[in-house]
């Protein structure tokens, strides 16, 4: 989960393809862009705007 997480924060500061995100998690593309999904809508309900 944690890892999860850090995927989607990473996302979110860099900007970088779910090719090269699933490359640095070691999941596969479609992995990294599911995971990112997931946590980017719980991120976003949890969290104020401006921290995203």
């Amino acid at each position: 989960m944690r890892e999860q997480i850090l995927l989607t924060l990473v996302y979110l500061h860099h900007l970088p393809t779910f090719q090269m995100l699933g490359v640095q998690f070691w999941v596969s593309e479609s992995t990294a862009h599911s995971q990112f999904h997931y946590w980017s809508e719980l991120l976003q309900k949890l969290l104020p705007a401006s921290l995203l």
